[in-house]
């Protein structure tokens, strides 16, 4: 690994952590700055490598359970940190059907472990009346959120790609 890529996987680790930690300040706006972390191993991923992005969703994991409250770790940990990393693989495919069928798999696979440790760790049940419900809008939010991700990637690459 260049020392340019490690010196980026290190700035982009502190900006995760400062982005996580104003998330548990903030008392609105958490789903945003989760997304924003999402962005930044994106970033990782084009302006280095893969092996970069994993280093920051690596070390962001690591640190974040450290310092940072079980809900936050949780949701970073189990979905938000390594999506940007299964996005970009994913996409890489470039076969529209089979990228979203696995998008969802990952998806689902994440919302029904994450469900499970918020049982085991945090004590809630998220298996209670209406699940099936959020299930759903939790699939229609999910690709909403894909979307918005793919707009976000398309402006970093028209605006700042050249830096």
């Amino acid at each position: 690994m260049k020392t340019k890529d490690l010196a980026l996987g290190g700035i982009l680790t502190a900006l995760t952590i400062i982005i996580l930690y104003i998330s548990t300040i903030v008392p609105t706006s958490t789903m945003t700055f989760y997304g924003i972390t999402a962005i930044i191993t994106i970033i990782a991923y084009i302006r280095a490598s893969i092996k970069t992005a994993i280093l920051v969703y690596t070390s962001s994991s690591i640190l974040c359970f450290l310092f940072l409250p079980p809900q936050t770790y949780l949701m970073y940990i189990l979905f938000f940190g390594h999506y940007g990393i299964l996005k970009g693989i994913i996409e890489g495919l470039n076969k529209i059907v089979l990228e979203w069928i696995l998008k969802l798999i990952v998806f689902n696979t994440c919302l029904f472990l994450g469900a499970f440790l918020f049982n085991f760790i945090l004590n809630i049940n998220v298996f209670e009346q209406g699940f099936i419900m959020q299930l759903v809008l939790g699939q229609v939010i999910f690709v909403i959120c894909d979307y918005a991700l793919t707009l976000a990637i398309d402006g970093y690459y028209k605006y700042f790609s050249r830096f």
